[in-house]
């Protein structure tokens, strides 16, 4: 395998460029992915309205809460959407919440590792299995939801209650982004391309000629991270002009008016019109999101930053680490990263290839829960 590649796909899994990776295996063929769409819809009826009553209490979880914030989250947010999905979207948000959960991971005959999972919708009253893909960038678009199943290697769509699965594309998808009926997508490895799909037509084609992920398209232009130098770029989409706007190295990025908020060791915003560069923290950040005028990130435990634990904090989008506020003290996380989503009312907390259990932190409640493959079995039985 390329290096290169490899480089890539690690950065985007784990969502850090500070991390050195090494990648001893083999690329595998692609093989084809048996439509497996699982026709017995898990209908839970639950007894009462709050979520809590589908999910485990956290013991001892009024200690990790700051109080005195008034948090209120803003719905349907759409840079919000676009953070939940360049966090690896195992989580988005439309008519009900619709996330990505893993059921078992294990070594097959041939010493591979296997993932098998299930896609949920959540509403107050309701648990619905709609999917038996463990899926990756959930995406939803005219009534459809969009996915990438990333161990097995395919691209579908279905509908809202997982009906009419269709496989769009086989290879390992890293990225959906769509727009005005165009899907964005990268695959590795590919033929190292940003290809898309007309959703009107169905007719194929590819865009850039590298391998581009965390697509963003604002106003004429459209912006992604590039495999080559792992740089933020910018291409206008009615020239073809590509012009690198951040050489720094970025693992994720999100664009807001004129500012661009990425992660390189450590949150970053950069103004587009003036070329200036702020550092906003001073913390290894796990993953970040942006929903209304703030930025909400988990720090990561780094002692050599004086920091034990990992904690949830925000700042506003204007502000820099001397505005910050701490929601949630010493959560326990014993892994490098973490994956940050916001749906509703709820922050939603996971670590990478682990994803069988959310810390789920509903900001009206003020009330911190466990949503575990576990408890949706015993609800299910």
């Amino acid at each position: 395998m390329n290096l290169k590649y490899c480089i890539v796909i690690f950065i985007v899994a784990i969502m850090l460029c500070s991390c050195a990776v090494t990648v001893d295996e083999k690329a595998e063929n692609v093989e084809d992915v048996e439509e497996n769409v699982n026709e017995q819809v898990v209908n839970l009826n639950l007894s009462e309205s709050k979520m809590s009553n589908v999910t485990e209490i956290v013991q001892n979880s009024e200690s990790n809460i700051n109080e005195g914030y008034n948090i209120s989250i803003e719905p349907m947010d759409p840079n919000t959407q676009i953070c939940n999905r360049i966090n690896f979207g195992q989580i988005v948000e439309g008519d009900k919440i619709y996330l990505s959960v893993l059921h078992e991971k294990k070594v097959d005959n041939e010493g591979e590792l296997k993932y098998s999972g299930g896609i949920y919708s959540l509403s107050p009253n309701k648990i619905e299995l709609i999917s038996d893909q463990y899926a990756r960038f959930l995406t939803i678009y005219k009534e459809k939801i969009y996915f990438a199943t990333y161990y097995e290697n395919g691209l579908y769509r279905m509908n809202l209650d997982g009906t009419s699965m269709e496989k769009l594309d086989i290879g390992m998808i890293i990225d959906i982004y769509i727009s005005d009926d165009i899907l964005y997508y990268s695959d590795y490895p590919g033929d190292a391309a940003l290809k898309l799909i007309n959703l009107s037509n169905n007719t194929k084609g590819n865009m850039l000629n590298s391998l581009s992920y965390n697509i963003i398209i604002k106003d004429e232009y459209l912006y992604y991270i590039n495999d080559d130098d792992f740089s933020i770029y910018q291409y206008n989409i009615s020239n073809n002009i590509t012009e690198r706007l951040i050489s720094e190295t970025a693992s994720k990025f999100c664009v807001v008016k004129d500012d661009i908020y990425f992660f390189s060791s450590s949150l970053k915003r950069f103004n587009i019109a003036s070329q200036e560069l702020t550092t906003l923290n001073k913390s290894l950040v796990g993953s970040f999101v942006i929903n209304g005028n703030w930025i909400y990130y988990v720090a990561l435990p780094d002692k050599e930053r004086g920091l034990e634990k990992a904690k949830l904090y925000r700042i506003p989008l204007d502000g820099t680490e001397n505005d910050k506020e701490i929601l949630l003290n010493d959560l326990e996380f014993d892994v490098y990263d973490t994956f940050l989503y916001i749906a509703k009312d709820t922050i939603y907390i996971t670590t990478p290839y682990d994803s069988s259990e959310y810390l789920a932190y509903n900001t009206l409640e003020n009330e911190i829960t466990i949503i575990t493959y576990d408890s949706l079995l015993k609800m299910a039985n």
